[in-house]
């Protein structure tokens, strides 16, 4: 009887180390899971959010590159019309006293050339003006105004001693306000570039 007693004893210890081993065992399987779980989401929300970090810089890299052909372009393009438009005052002063057929057949040549290269530039920064923000918008439209006031305007220099042409009095360089605006807008176009790739890559 005593040793049933004993026996009863053992099974139901056993039985309670057996409870105690399985509800372990599930606990055990169940609490892995969930770190597995929350551990492979965790992996995959980081690999998801280095593929759009990845994928948005590739973005602003192709951005910028269209960016940076056009300053590139529209800086040609601006040395090219200051080019023109030195060579147009010159020609224009010497069609002033000539007269002949030829000068102002050649006058009308570069005038009409600088106009087709004019409006390819303003429909490049109009083109920017889409690429980059407000600040750089403006700073275009200065540029453009710049352009125009160059291609209207002289400066008057000192007259020489002895005969001369007043129209060779004028001062054909650029003037001073076109290379300082244009060097403010490309700037600003730079800084717009820089911002967009080091908020991408955060």
């Amino acid at each position: 009887m005593e040793y049933n007693y004993i026996l009863e004893k053992s099974n139901k210890k056993e039985n309670s180390n057996l409870k105690t081993i399985i509800l372990t065992a599930v606990i055990t399987t169940f609490l892995t899971a969930i770190t597995q779980f929350f551990l492979e989401k965790n992996h995959l929300s980081n690999e998801q959010d280095y593929w759009k970090k990845r994928y948005n810089i590739e973005q602003v890299k192709d951005v910028n590159n269209v960016r940076f052909n056009l300053i590139k372009e529209i800086s040609e393009g601006i040395l090219q019309l200051e080019f023109q438009a030195k060579e147009i005052k010159i020609q224009n002063a010497f069609v002033k006293y000539s007269n002949s057929k030829e000068e102002i057949e050649k006058l009308s040549k570069l005038t009409i050339n600088y106009q087709k290269d004019l409006y390819r530039i303003t429909s490049k920064m109009e083109i920017a003006s889409i690429y980059f923000d407000k600040d750089v918008d403006k700073l275009l439209s200065n540029l453009g105004n710049a352009l125009t006031e160059n291609y209207e305007h002289n400066y008057i220099k000192s007259s020489i001693q002895g005969p001369h042409l007043p129209e060779f009095d004028l001062d054909f360089n650029t003037i001073e306000k076109l290379p300082k605006i244009k060097k403010q807008a490309f700037e600003e176009m730079l800084k717009n570039m820089q911002k967009d790739l080091d908020e991408n890559s955060k």
